[in-house]
């Protein structure tokens, strides 16, 4: 538990591990709530990143277990499947790997290298396309005549059998991403995070063709940033030995084309739609000298006719409200076949139309709560002579508990 600690709060002292107990125990907690449910081996082999052939075992479950725990100590949303397969990444030292360091005239600008090989603080201010060198749409000056930001340049590669899918290689291993857990990943970079909000994104994807768009807008709508991509690979490399090192556009070899400068494309973060259906107005009156439509009634002018329809008769002493303008008035029905209206309780109420009365809604039966298991006051917890930290026992005892407890019921973590 106290490795644990340390591997997921990045604790630079591990003599402080034990007063991350509880936190590492009720994270315990919710990573045995999260795999009791019924997709426990889908998020198993998404947070592994297992092959579609590889059947779950004890053992990979055990795995994920750990997985889980240490990311909700750290803060993540573990039960989100991209949320756990980044995390996977992350915990593989992909937000410590060495970055990326580029150049943009006298900036230096920061990236993230998850791709084989090395890169040479890559020049940014231009590309290469078709033997040509040509400056890159990002920079320049904005609106208000300041030098644009340095993009965070990110270097990956397209998947090979569907570009959707982005290749992270962290040293010897490499991770297969869907787009939505790919923009996970960089959500956790706090390099990132911390760096100005205007700064955009800058996709380096190198493969058999570009990504697909949904990767870009993944990442843009997750970070809030704009994100600049081709659609075709991108490579980094040193065509011209005066140029340095800087990015090329490839061919597309699944659409069997060749890259031209109008390739990169600008995502932005949708603004959301905040608009929603107008409010209705106050109900006003008619205005003076208006007509009002007579209630629970025909219209008519004294008997009348009006658009061709018998008018209905006036009460003797009362000014008939006249019809309104191209509107045709309904003829009453005769009176041996009018039914007597009533009111909201059945009785009969002359002049009135009858109102119908909605039936009374039966109350839900309450659910029954679910009974808890008992939990022990007290639990031992093996620890080997003069150590502070639980032997291998008492690990598993601590896991007993907290399964128990997941066993037992919904549980507040706000402490967490």
């Amino acid at each position: 538990m106290d490795r644990a600690a340390v591997a997921a709060l990045g604790l630079s002292d591990p003599a402080s591990a034990p007063t991350h107990r509880a936190r590492m125990f009720w994270a315990r907690v919710r990573a045995e709530e999260t795999l009791s449910g019924p997709a426990a081996d889908a998020l198993t082999a998404r947070a592994l990143h297992l092959d579609p052939a590889v059947a779950v075992d004890d053992a990979l479950r055990e795995g994920a277990r750990a997985l889980l725990t240490q990311g909700f100590a750290a803060g993540r949303n573990m039960a989100d499947p991209d949320v756990a397969g980044a995390y996977a990444a992350e915990a593989h030292g992909a937000l410590a790997a060495p970055a990326l360091f580029t150049s943009l005239g006298a900036a230096i600008g920061l990236g993230r290298h998850w791709h084989d090989g090395s890169a040479l603080l890559p020049r940014l201010d231009s590309f290469r396309v078709a033997d040509t060198t040509v400056a890159a749409p990002w920079t320049g000056q904005d609106a208000e005549g300041k030098d644009r930001p340095v993009p965070y340049a990110v270097r990956a590669s397209v998947d090979l059998e569907d570009s959707g899918h982005v290749q992270v290689t962290v040293g010897t291993v490499s991770y297969r991403m869907p787009a939505a857990e790919f923009a996970e990943l960089l959500a956790a970079d706090t390099t990132l995070r911390h760096s100005d909000p205007s700064t955009p994104v800058l996709l380096v994807l190198d493969g058999l063709s570009g990504p697909d768009a949904a990767v870009a807008r993944n990442v843009s709508r997750r970070l809030g940033r704009p994100v600049w991509w081709s659609t075709s690979p991108v490579e980094l490399t040193a065509p011209d030995a005066a140029d340095g090192e800087l990015p090329v556009l490839a061919p597309n070899l699944f659409a069997l084309t060749e890259p031209t400068a109008n390739d990169w494309q600008l995502t932005r973060p949708a603004v959301p739609d905040l608009g929603g259906p107008a409010m209705p107005g106050a109900p006003t009156g008619p205005e003076p000298g208006a007509p009002t439509p007579a209630t629970n009634s025909v219209q008519a002018t004294n008997g009348q006719a009006t658009n061709g329809v018998p008018g209905t008769p006036a009460t003797p002493g009362v000014p008939a409200t006249p019809a309104t303008p191209g509107v045709p008035a309904t003829p009453a029905a005769p009176d041996a076949e009018a039914a007597p209206p009533r009111s909201s309780a059945g009785d009969p109420m002359d002049g009135l139309e009858p109102t119908p009365v909605p039936a009374a809604a039966t109350p839900a039966a309450p659910v029954a709560a679910r009974a808890l298991p008992p939990l022990p006051s007290r639990t031992l917890v093996a620890y080997e002579r003069d150590a502070t930290s639980p032997s291998a026992s008492g690990a598993q005892a601590v896991g007993r508990i907290a399964a128990q407890v997941a066993a037992a019921g919904p549980v507040s973590y706000t402490h967490l």
